[in-house]
């Protein structure tokens, strides 16, 4: 079964059919922080700052 459609709203009239999101990154790096220190960062970005102050109230 073809469908037709119009043009779709990307570089050359292609559309998306589900892109992955970069949200993924954000959590492994959080999660390798905490395995590595013993202290899990809940709020982005993962700083240093964050990680000392976590640190300091352990």
């Amino acid at each position: 079964m073809l469908l037709k459609a119009e043009a779709g709203v990307g570089p050359y009239g292609v559309k998306g059919i589900g892109e992955q999101s970069n949200s993924q990154p954000a959590p492994a790096i959080a999660n390798a922080v905490a395995d590595a220190v013993g202290v899990r960062i809940r709020d982005l970005p993962v700083t240093a700052e964050k990680v000392r102050e976590g640190l300091r109230a352990s």
